[in-house]
């Protein structure tokens, strides 16, 4: 599980909006460490908000860790990633075979239109709780 500290900001119904108070995992300074926590300083100098689940029910001013339960964001990048590649080499492998080069483009284009459609037809709903980060009053 993935876990960042933050502060209720809002509620929005059965969520909050919740600002993370640092970024990363914690080992900037640290040898061997990333420095993302820097970098995203030099680009955004605004504390981040995040719409959460709010199963605890914590209110405003609370401290709170966001939790992101596991292979969650693996899952979600299958999800929003995979239809649209499959699609387009799809698209590109038979457009290949039936018109070369130009119909490789042409069903490369295509498939990953359809790709596309696909996924937002049938895209997981907001009810999808395994997917989705939620706050965890500890």
């Amino acid at each position: 599980m993935n876990e960042a500290r933050g502060t209720v900001i809002e509620l929005d119904g059965e969520y909050a909006w919740v600002r993370i108070d640092a970024a990363g995992c914690g080992h900037c300074h640290e040898a061997g460490g990333c420095g993302g926590q820097r970098l995203e300083k030099i680009f955004c100098d605004t504390p981040a908000r995040y719409r959460v689940r709010n199963p605890d029910l914590a209110q405003p001013g609370e401290c709170v860790t966001v939790t992101m339960p596991s292979g969650a964001l693996g899952r979600s990048a299958m999800q929003a990633y995979g239809p649209p590649l499959l699609g387009l080499f799809a698209g590109a492998f038979g457009g290949s075979a039936l018109a070369g080069e130009i119909g490789a483009m042409v069903g490369a284009g295509l498939g990953l239109l359809a790709g596309w459609l696909v996924l937002r037809c049938f895209r997981p709903t907001d009810a999808d709780a395994k997917l989705q980060p939620y706050v965890n009053k500890r």
